[in-house]
């Protein structure tokens, strides 16, 4: 229904580049994106639309979660979007189903969100006992996926890398800040395949550099 909206010149959507095709929304259960520029007329449009959709299949929508993001646009004009909407003003980078968005580079302290996840990962197991084939086991499957999710979209700086890697080996070996362990092997060596004598874990350094070559595609 969005698609067929903006098709008609109610809306314009998002132009990609390179002659790519034109983005109108992004959707995923119940959240989504609406791309339009920031005309009064199509604002109106779009509203007009969901207070259809409102009545049609009687799903409402809540205006007081809902934000606008300005993209190459005034603060004026994304604040009187969103005063007729009746919603609130965000900034990049936002957070959308868990992936840090920004319309330009991140500072780095913007991935804290991504180490503190990390950190929320390792505090559900910290009391729990787990051997040590299942440290590694979960660090593959859970640790590791969380920068690759992020690294989809966007790279991350080495720094943060580091970090990530740091969090990873300490939870292997079970040092903390209060506790250092004795770390059997490198971390190097840790991370080559198990055919060599490793334990198998992806490097996050060696994953930048893969998707850096890839363009975020399947690695």
């Amino acid at each position: 229904m969005l698609t067929n909206v903006a098709r008609n010149g109610h809306f314009s959507g998002f132009q990609m580049l390179n002659g790519r095709p034109c983005i109108f929304y992004l959707q995923y259960a119940d959240d989504t994106l609406i791309f339009c520029e920031a005309q009064s007329s199509q604002v109106t449009n779009i509203v007009t639309l969901l207070k259809c959709c409102e009545v049609a299949l009687g799903l409402k929508v809540n205006f007081e979660k809902t934000s606008v993001v300005g993209l190459t646009c005034s603060d004026e004009e994304v604040w009187s979007t969103a005063q007729w909407l009746g919603c609130k003003v965000e900034k990049f980078p936002i957070t959308y189903l868990g992936m840090l968005l920004s319309d330009g580079r991140l500072p780095i302290a913007a991935w804290d969100k991504i180490l503190q996840r990390i950190q929320v990962k390792l505090d559900l197991w910290k009391f729990k006992y787990l051997s040590f084939a299942g440290k590694v086991t979960f660090i593959k499957a859970c640790l590791s996926k969380l920068s690759v999710y992020q690294m989809s979209i966007l790279q991350i700086p080495s720094s943060v890398a580091r970090k990530i890697e740091t969090t990873m080996r300490n939870f292997l070996w079970g040092s903390s800040v209060e506790t250092r362990k004795f770390r059997l092997l490198r971390w190097d060596r840790v991370c080559t395949p198990k055919k060599e004598g490793g334990l198998g874990i992806r490097k996050s350094k060696l994953l930048i550099k893969l998707y850096s070559v890839s363009g975020g595609g399947g690695v």
